[in-house]
């Protein structure tokens, strides 16, 4: 009777094994491609209506340090979009060591547009968050666009497209299409085939569900007055500063996305730095997940509540999927072989080539509606980037997840410590204007 009922639980155990397979593999390799292409579809049939605001002007905040040899080429390219409202371009320079100061001041008199400013970064604060109030303090214009220092505007109207949702009143803030500079090496290629699939599946997706997460540092544009209404950028060092000022826009309204406003930025061309940057990106992520822990799950939370409900909760499961791969093929592998460890083999071997073909499917269907294809011509990567590349960042995120949660712990224990996640770090600086 008792090995009956073991028997029944096994049993039971197995089914809901196996609808559970079944169902995510549906949701993640069928729904979600299939969502970004029917969108993608209907977005490409609407025509564009631009909605003037009578206003509208642009700021464009460039944050550098220690950029003199890049720095005009910066602004130059800048100055080259085609865009349809009054612009200031104001440069940043903080903390630098070199002469960019000595080159922002002639750029400021050789262009009428631009704006040279400098910060003294406060001890423990996000030198770049920083930079970024500093600029937001200053700027003029009813729309705020955040560029890198390193990065290129992929298209002539790029800052136009940017700045539209917010324009015609339907965004508080926009992400923006970030891909690699000139991919050459493997490693840079492996990285575009990643950009391709996190800008053009995972964000068109998020934007499906009104669950926007991480509005990229290379690029973005925010409402000025909603910036100043959430208090700027979070300046503690170790808050993922562009994640955390998307959450709390999403506070503010609607985070939208347009895949027209290309950006490309620089990519690591050594494994050791890109595990690094990864590690560092997952580190403050978890930490900026903490910050927002009540809004997880949170119904109130964004448009709908889809943030709470749905964003925060599959954010998690985008970070380690291929670590939520690896577990379903092994999964399959046990429900199709049963007990036989070399039929488990044969079958993970098996399903892990029908994960490659599908990925490869997947990265088909989505191209139909992309707007950078960067990243599709290097299809012939997708074993190495399925089978080895994302396992491998999701190790790193994991080793970035268990030092953000000690972080956490480590300060918990300090009722002054672990204040400095939940407070605005919003303060004066030392700073001036050149």
């Amino acid at each position: 009777m008792k090995e009956h009922g073991w028997q029944l639980v096994w049993s039971t155990l197995e089914t809901a094994s196996l609808l559970f397979f079944v169902a995510f593999s549906l949701f993640w390799f069928v729904f979600r491609p299939l969502s970004v292409l029917t969108s993608g579809l209907a977005e490409q049939r609407k025509k564009k209506r631009y909605i003037p605001i009578v206003d509208a002007g642009v700021s464009v905040i460039l944050p550098c340090h220690n950029e003199e040899e890049t720095i005009e080429e910066a602004v130059q390219s800048i100055l080259n979009q085609s865009i349809s409202y009054p612009l200031e371009i104001i440069v940043v320079e903080n903390n630098s060591t070199d002469n960019t100061m000595d080159v922002l001041r002639h750029l400021e008199k050789k262009y009428p547009e631009v704006r040279a400013a400098s910060i003294l970064t406060r001890r423990g604060h996000c030198a770049v968050s920083e930079a970024m109030n500093h600029g937001i303090s200053l700027a003029k214009k009813p729309i705020v666009v955040r560029l890198d220092a390193d990065t290129q505007l992929g298209t002539p109207t790029a800052l136009e497209e940017a700045v539209t949702p917010i324009v015609q009143g339907k965004a508080v803030a926009t992400c923006c299409n970030v891909r690699i500079t000139n991919p050459t090496t493997t490693l840079e290629r492996l990285q575009a085939i990643e950009y391709f699939f996190a800008m053009e599946l995972d964000r068109r997706s998020q934007v499906v569900y009104d669950s926007v997460l991480c509005c990229s540092g290379a690029m973005s544009a925010f409402q000025l007055d909603a910036l100043k209404a959430v208090g700027g950028y979070h300046t503690n060092p170790n808050i993922s500063e562009d994640m955390e000022i998307t959450l709390k826009m999403h506070k503010m309204g609607r985070v939208a996305v347009n895949q027209r406003a290309i950006s490309f930025t620089d990519a690591p061309r050594k494994t050791k730095v890109l595990a690094k940057q990864r590690y560092i990106w997952m580190l403050y992520g978890i930490i900026c997940l903490f910050v927002h822990r009540k809004q997880i799950g949170d119904q109130r939370f964004g448009r709908r509540g889809l943030v709470g409900l749905i964003g925060l909760p599959l954010k998690v499961v985008q970070t380690y999927q291929a670590f939520v791969g690896i577990a379903v093929k092994a999964v399959g592998a046990f429900l199709i072989s049963g007990d036989s460890i070399e039929e488990m083999i044969w079958s993970f071997g098996l399903l892990s080539a029908v994960h490659v073909i599908v990925t490869g499917m997947i990265m088909a269907i989505v191209s139909l509606v992309a707007y950078s294809r960067q990243g599709v011509n290097y299809w012939y990567l997708l074993p190495l980037f399925s089978l080895v590349y994302q396992p491998f960042l999701a190790l790193v995120r994991f080793w970035g997840t268990l030092a953000g949660l000690w972080i956490i712990l480590k300060d918990s224990g300090s009722r002054t410590r672990l204040a400095r996640y939940d407070e605005d770090h919003t303060g004066p600086a030392q700073e001036y204007i050149a």
